[in-house]
């Protein structure tokens, strides 16, 4: 006796059959292809779309002709028919998009499938053409939501296929909130997300939950949800999901709600969160993890951190920057930028561990053509933020390590960068400290420098300077 599951199972995966070719007749075929309007064309598809799956070229070309005739959307039953019969059949997440989910996060983020995008844009389309029409849609996406809310907070429903009714809701809702000011964004997040994202179990129902992240995203971005402490409480739970779609949906949304509350130093304390986002950065897939890289460097921009919270970042930042070779360019400009920060912030508390790690890394990176510019850039932060009592032991061994680099490996872009941070160190510590620690690795190599390598470059500089200005 076949199971259930089994049974199920197929169900899931199956999909309707394509459109056959002899559905339309040559001539109709043709003019979808010539993008000649015809409303005739538009009510056989609509038909058709109970049976067959209708193919993007054809959806697209349905989408045209309603919007050239909004009346076709005043026929009886031609806005439930559309919904139910191209819109959710779409849009409704199938096996494919689980594999995707557990596989590749950000693939997954990055964006929709085309059909489900110009499902999507057809349902948005929709939307915009009348208040009517915008009523039944939204009560097509209340009904999605409402179909399961009931059964969703049952212990262990969520193995139940009833979920993908409701993420598919969330996601129609989505489009509402960016084409509907009618749509009650406010009542459906109080209602019926925030209680999926206060589960005690953050792993459970996780396509449901991201996608819940992705409209709560959504509405901030807009204007269209309330933020608070309490929502960035609630979010930030969520960055201990093992899944790498949910922390970084999160995290997303984290960054969001903390630019539009505009937080000021000492107004949230940033710890707890802290301690998730690098517990997070641990787990499997987001040990390069732009989005919450971005989003530790959101928090450490707006908020004053204890000094147990600048100990662990310090620690967790460095031993990420010192033994992680990161192969991601938006992960290590996001770590860079936030121990930069850190620097700036604790440059009266610096311990001598901390320095020796940094520029040891530092060093590191300035000798790659690939790092350099990071390596410049966390040079100056310390050449900026600490006294020079504090790294004049050090810079012996920077100015060896750079002129190293300039010898064996010499680009033009090196060039110039090197000459900006001697530049940039001379105003901030003076000519004579300049010169003492770069003729400590040799006598008079300072000399030497100015004539064969500052002097040359000095022109180059200044034009890229004003060229900077004039795109500002």
């Amino acid at each position: 006796m076949v199971s259930f599951s089994i049974v199920w199972k197929r169900n899931l995966n199956s999909q309707r059959v394509e459109l056959p070719r002899d559905a339309l007749t040559e001539q109709q075929l043709c003019q979808i292809k010539d993008g000649i309007k015809d409303a005739t064309i538009f009510r056989r598809l609509k038909d058709l779309s109970f049976k067959y799956t209708i193919p993007v070229s054809e959806m697209n070309y349905m989408r045209d002709v309603m919007m050239f005739d909004h009346s076709l959307l005043e026929e009886k039953g031609t806005v439930k028919k559309l919904i139910h019969g191209i819109v959710i059949e779409t849009v409704r997440v199938g096996s494919n998009d689980e594999d995707l989910f557990k596989r590749d996060f950000r693939e997954y983020m990055a964006g929709e499938s085309k059909r489900r995008e110009v499902a999507l844009s057809l349902f948005r389309s929709m939307v915009m053409v009348s208040q009517k029409v915008r009523a039944l849609s939204r009560s097509a996406v209340y009904k999605l939501i409402n179909k399961s809310a009931k059964k969703l907070r049952v212990k262990d429903c969520w193995s139940s296929w009833k979920w993908r009714d409701q993420d598919c809701g969330f996601r129609l809702a989505t489009c509402l909130v960016e084409s509907d000011d009618s749509f009650d964004v406010e009542s459906v997040l109080q209602e019926y997300t925030t209680p999926i994202l206060m589960l005690v179990d953050i792993n459970k129902a996780p396509m449901v939950r991201a996608t819940v992240l992705k409209l709560l995203l959504v509405a901030v971005r807009s204007g269209k949800a309330s933020v608070s402490l309490g929502l960035l409480s609630l979010v930030g739970s969520n960055i201990g999901a093992r899944s790498n779609v949910v922390h970084s949906l999160a995290a997303d949304c984290i960054i969001e709600i903390m630019f539009v509350m505009n937080l000021k130093a000492g107004e949230v304390d940033v710890l707890p969160l802290m301690v998730n986002l690098f517990k997070a950065l641990k787990l499997p897939g987001s040990e390069e993890n732009e989005y919450l890289m971005k989003c530790i460097f959101q928090a450490v921009s707006v908020s004053e951190i204890s000094p147990k919270g600048c100990d662990l970042c310090f620690r967790e930042l460095i031993h990420i920057l010192v033994c992680q070779r990161c192969q991601n360019p938006e992960f290590q400009k996001n770590l860079v930028q936030s121990l930069a920060l850190l620097i700036e912030r604790e440059s009266h508390d610096f311990t001598e561990n901390r320095l020796v790690d940094i520029l040891g890394r530092c060093e590191e990176m300035v000798s790659s053509p690939i790092d350099d510019e990071h390596g410049f850039f966390l040079l100056k932060s310390v050449v900026d933020n600490l006294v020079y009592e504090v790294i004049a032991s050090h810079m012996k061994h920077v100015w060896v390590v750079l002129f190293a680099r300039l010898v064996n490996n010499e680009t033009a872009q090196f060039q110039q960068s090197l000459v900006r941070f001697m530049s940039f160190f001379l105003v901030r510590h003076g000519i004579a400290s300049l010169v003492d620690s770069v003729n400590s690795v040799h006598p008079d190599i300072f000399n030497a420098f100015v004539r064969d390598c500052w002097v040359p470059h000095m022109k180059l500089i200044n034009e890229v300077n004003e060229d900077e200005k004039k795109t500002e």
